[in-house]
């Protein structure tokens, strides 16, 4: 039976409701339950746990705050990214769900649940868990019984550039990730190398782990922010500035080139070096904005898009060569 797909307004509003009207009556209505227990009960709760069970205890309204400032602005951060998303399809129907479900989890598991049970053996091992629990399985009931806009469809063949006999043409360009992204996640690994300084000179505190921390963060960045794309006679060739990862598409393999709009969100999760399913079929890609991408459909249905500027003659240039592979010939 095939599904029957939803109009782009239509998903969005679910979305919204889902994803941001939800979770926020989820945590105004934790903050209530919290302050009514909080004012009923004792001044004093158990606030920290260690190793050999309750070690510090302070006042109740410190989990109130803490879900407030914790939650309100991860559930902006989603809002944000559903308002801007152009689909709720692959990767972006997804969104909504994971919204609600990490409210709930930090709203019932690390705040509801360890004031209203305090004092409880239930805390706060059974709260956690069971918070997590509560909040995975609301994120995939709501995942699967959102409605969804149908997949986009792969970008049609490009018109290929005119080659005479004996002539060659081969195109170059980048995928560099926004600078603001770059040091982002920069800032987040020197920020651990600064706390473990911090940790081991000032407070004399073993924590030489978190100078490895930073080392897959740094690496990870260094062979993904820079990518370079080589189109021409023998296929396409994606690789890191670095050299590696790298990927080679032989022009045999080429089925069709053309212009796809890029969501990163949406269609692939975020932004970088990226792998989904799409169709049933494996589609990577290098993203680093959203709009016009060169779109790569291989003769096994899987496809390569890359978010290069200046698609339109990428795509042209390979759909000359691949159209010569499948024995349409060079004019």
């Amino acid at each position: 039976m095939s599904r029957r797909y939803a109009d782009h307004a239509t998903a969005r509003r679910a979305a919204l409701t889902a994803g941001v009207w939800v979770p926020l009556a989820v945590i105004l209505l934790g903050e209530a339950a919290m302050i009514a227990a909080g004012l009923s009960g004792p001044e004093e709760i158990v606030t920290h746990w260690g190793p050999n069970g309750p070690d510090r205890t302070g006042p109740w309204w410190e989990f109130a705050i803490t879900v407030a400032a914790v939650d309100i602005p991860v559930l902006a951060f989603f809002a944000v990214f559903i308002l801007r998303a152009r689909r709720f399809s692959g990767m972006g129907r997804w969104l909504a769900p994971v919204s609600l479900g990490i409210t709930v989890m930090h709203t019932l598991g690390l705040g509801v649940g360890v004031v209203v049970l305090s004092g409880s053996s239930l805390v706060p091992t059974a709260t956690i868990v069971g918070g997590f629990a509560i909040g995975i399985l609301a994120a995939i009931i709501v995942g699967f019984a959102l409605p969804r806009e149908s997949p986009a469809t792969s970008a049609p063949p490009a018109t290929a550039i005119p080659l005479g006999l004996g002539e060659v043409v081969a195109w170059s360009g980048s995928v560099r990730l926004p600078v603001a992204f770059v040091a982002s996640i920069a800032a987040i690994a020197i920020a651990f190398i600064v706390l473990a300084i911090v940790l081991v000179t000032v407070a004399d505190r073993h924590a030489l782990w978190l100078f490895v921390v930073p080392v897959p963060i740094l690496l990870a960045l260094g062979t993904t922010f820079d990518w370079s794309v080589a189109v021409g006679p023998t296929g396409v060739t994606i690789r890191s500035a670095i050299g590696w990862p790298r990927m080679r598409i032989p022009v045999d393999d080429i089925v069709s080139a053309g212009v796809t709009e890029v969501d990163p969100v949406s269609d692939f999760g975020g932004w970088g070096p990226r792998w989904v399913v799409r169709n049933g079929k494996g589609r990577w890609g290098f993203v680093s904005r959203r709009g016009p991408a060169l779109e790569i459909t291989r003769r096994d249905g899987r496809s390569v898009v890359a978010t290069v500027d200046d698609a339109a003659t990428a795509a042209a240039v390979l759909e000359a060569y691949a159209g010569a592979a499948s024995g349409g010939g060079v004019a």
